[in-house]
């Protein structure tokens, strides 16, 4: 079994710091979430409670899935109270599982990243030009100060997600395939991309 702690932040900042706090607790999971992503899903009519009571709490940049995998529910329990009062402060809302029914119900907020891969814009596409990328935590922060002004430089959103245990991170940029621009724009989105990563001390991986 798995225990779940799903957390909401209104900055990237606040959801990195809580990332370094989060790590003390030898996590199963860790996976960062860009609000984007359930921003986008909303307006397709999907509807995941935890982010929604989030909202109501104020505007949500990132959300964080923390998961604990040890037999003994007692020290499970234990780990998500000790979560709870170190993201007092820092999160926004913070909400734990107490069986195994929530606990499923928190995972399925992973399924948001199936919105990076559908976009549902007129005549838009998202082909995995640079699917995944091992980013070192240390050059994180920096390296989504830089992704955001990748972001900007080619006019296109890059909503991450990712695995913070593992350093690996996805993007799936949407773009108009029938359009002769998008087009010529795929090497040069692929090129900057692999100089971003390489730059902060990661590189391009295949799974």
């Amino acid at each position: 079994d798995i225990s779940v702690s799903a957390m909401a932040f209104e900055s990237h900042n606040a959801a990195r710091d809580a990332v370094d706090s989060l790590k003390q607790l030898d996590t199963c999971l860790l996976e960062y979430i860009d609000a984007t992503l359930f921003d986008q899903a909303l307006e397709r009519g999907k509807k995941y409670a935890f982010y929604n009571d989030a909202s109501d709490k104020g505007k949500v940049a990132v959300v964080l899935l923390v998961g604990f995998d040890e037999i003994n529910e007692h020290r499970r329990q234990k780990k998500q109270k000790k979560l709870a009062k170190l993201m007092n402060e820092q999160a926004l809302y913070v909400l734990s599982s107490r069986n195994k029914a929530e606990s499923e119900e928190l995972l399925a907020l992973r399924d948001v990243s199936h919105i990076a891969t559908h976009p549902d814009g007129p005549g838009q596409t998202a082909p995995p030009l640079v699917d995944g990328a091992y980013v070192p935590f240390g050059r994180f922060e920096d390296f989504m100060i830089a992704l955001s002004e990748f972001a900007a430089k080619h006019h296109i959103e890059v909503p991450l997600y990712g695995s913070v245990l593992d350093n690996i991170y996805y993007i799936r940029p949407a773009l108009q395939l029938h359009k002769v621009g998008d087009k010529q724009k795929i090497f040069k989105i692929i090129d900057d991309y692999a100089k971003l990563v390489a730059s902060h001390s990661g590189h391009l991986i295949g799974e």
